[in-house]
């Protein structure tokens, strides 16, 4: 399969501006961007299949690719019985400055794709033009811009958008891309981003915006000019920043806010189904495709959070790549184990939830967590939104606050983990690297207390062995620990090691007369509490906890006596 490189419109190499203090030098932060984005486009080669890059005349806040067989919008180059490509279609926005003399769109764009992508011959990739052509444009009412626009997946000839004060509505097209209804949703009166088709029931779609509300409305009558909602959910206290439906179910749906909650909710009723609050704000969410209990979450603080709806007391996973803020959340519709995330870093990454754990050598931490499979570092501005394809395997679009907008997939030997080609990209500095500090303290530090801190909130287990903790535990001490799903075990304390998450405790114990030594590990979920049952009057020294075995200071005496 042959590699489409296409880079429209933009002369990076093109040094028109003086160095000079008159003409403004360009800040550190901006040249660092400018040189990572050169060295991306110079190893496109290796990350992709598939690239095209145009550059619009404004940015555009949303991003989707149509389906197949709609809107087959040609342009006079374009041959619709080609054997190199096939047309499709893509839904943009505009994002116009207050002070420009130009007006808000809701735009159809139209380009070719090889037909190497779908799995077919193609001979003549050159023939192909990628670039991205503006096809349709409907102008905005009051001017204002659309924040998301999505089609709804059993008919994709219905459009519904939502723009910065609110405004909702949803276009009715014919075959040609011709407007034949447009209807008004009233109800939302602040700035919104939230917006969702239920993948399950046609014509029903939720809302949500600044002002605190989540509305569902029933899209069926196209002929009224203005529609009210069919209900009405109030139960966040702060701006509901997403709201999705889970895939799987046809009835429920789950939002998130500034007031720092997650709420899952059953359109059936009118009390909450669940929820749970989390110490950071999520942007966004995502319900898995194939699991219909899997969720994840992108937090204000840039990581991922990965969680089980039939337990949300914590979570499964959390996923640290990005620097910033996370801008949306995606799980791919083709391949379960894959979940793609953007930020205000520039960035967009694809998880791949099958590594979480595999265990990596000294040398590849740096790289990042074993799950991080690709990062998409070609965008020179803040990503405001990226969409899978539901038809083509890995190919993605996106779209930055710096006008740029990509169709991408990624390269077969990234998805096939081809060793030499992994490792030469994860070699690319094609991203600013992770802080070396994160909350004051170095990153790795920062991680592996992230984890203790997960296992531990009330820090009942760390302060068990915290050196400056004078009623710390130490070596000889007799113990009792308690689990969750089997009867307490006392024993003496033979040993402690010290290994962040992976602390443990040596204990020794007789059952039935026989001697044994158990290995405790503290921070594991199954060991509830340990308590102190006697300290010694004198502590032996560290190399004689080891010669009481079937002596006279055997733990089988204390025991015995109940430690007393």
């Amino acid at each position: 399969m042959s590699n489409q490189v296409n880079f429209n419109q933009l002369d990076i190499d093109n040094d028109s501006g003086s160095n000079s203090d008159s003409d403004g030098e360009k800040s550190d932060s901006e040249l660092t961007i400018v040189e990572e984005y050169k060295l991306w486009r110079k190893n496109c080669r290796y990350m992709y299949e598939f690239i095209s890059e145009t550059a619009l005349t404004w940015p555009s806040l949303t991003i989707q690719l149509l389906p197949g067989g709609y809107y087959q919008n040609k342009k006079k180059t374009d041959d619709p019985n080609s054997n190199e490509y096939k047309i499709r279609n893509l839904l943009l926005s505009t994002h116009v400055n207050d002070d420009a003399d130009d007006l808000n769109y809701l735009k159809i764009g139209s380009f070719q794709i090889p037909n190497s992508l779908f799995g077919e011959e193609s001979k003549n990739t050159k023939s192909v033009n990628s670039k991205l052509k503006i096809k349709k444009k409907f102008e905005c009412d009051s001017n204002n811009e659309i924040n998301r626009a999505r089609f709804m997946p059993q008919d994709e000839r219905l459009i519904a958008c939502i723009d910065g004060i609110g405004g909702c509505f949803v276009y009715e097209f014919d075959e040609n891309f011709n407007q034949l209804n447009k209807l008004t949703l009233d109800h939302h009166t602040m700035n919104g981003y939230g917006l969702n088709w239920n993948p399950n029931v046609k014509n029903e779609l939720l809302t949500c915006s600044d002002d605190k509300s989540i509305a569902l409305w029933n899209i069926e009558n196209l002929s009224d000019s203005v529609l009210k909602p069919t209900k009405v959910f109030n139960y966040h206290t702060d701006i509901v920043n997403d709201v999705k439906w889970n895939n799987l179910n046809e009835n429920t749906f789950g939002s998130v806010s500034d007031d720092y909650k997650f709420v899952y909710q059953d359109k059936r009723q009118n009390t909450i189904s669940n929820e749970f609050k989390s110490k950071v704000i999520f942007n966004s969410l995502s319900f898995n495709k194939f699991n219909e209990n899997l969720v994840g979450f992108g937090g204000e603080d840039g990581n991922i959070y990965l969680y089980d709806l039939r337990n949300l007391d914590s979570s499964l996973h959390i996923m640290m790549g990005h620097t910033k803020s996370i801008t949306n959340l995606e799980f791919d519709p083709i391949h379960e184990n894959i979940l793609a995330s953007s930020s205000n870093d520039r960035r967009i990454i694809l998880w791949d939830l099958n590594n979480i754990g595999n265990e990596q050598l000294q040398d590849e931490l740096e790289d990042g967590v074993p799950e991080l499979l690709m990062m998409h570092g070609g965008h020179t501005g803040i990503i405001n939104d990226f969409q899978f394809s539901d038809e083509i395997p890995w190919f993605l679009s996106s779209s930055s606050d710096d006008n740029i907008v990509h169709l991408w997939k990624v390269s077969d030997k990234i998805v096939n983990q081809d060793n030499e080609v992994v490792d030469l990209i994860k070699k690319m500095i094609v991203y600013e690297p992770l802080p070396k500090l994160r909350d004051g303290k170095p990153l790795m530090s920062y991680i592996k207390q992230a984890q203790i801190t997960k296992f531990d909130p009330k820090n009942t287990k760390q302060i068990l062995i915290d050196q400056s903790n004078p009623e710390r535990l130490r070596a000889d001490d007799i113990i009792t620990i308690y689990y969750k799903n089997q009867k307490p075990v006392t024993g003496q304390l033979i040993m402690i090691k010290k290994s962040g998450i992976n602390s443990m405790l040596l204990v020794r114990n007789k059952i039935n007369g026989l001697g044994v030594e158990i290995h405790v590990p503290l921070f594991h979920p199954d060991v509830l509490r340990v308590d102190v049952v006697k300290k010694p009057s004198k502590y032996r020294p560290r190399n004689r906890h080891y010669y009481i075995r079937n002596s006279r200071l055997d733990i089988v005496n204390e025991i015995k006596t109940g430690g007393k």
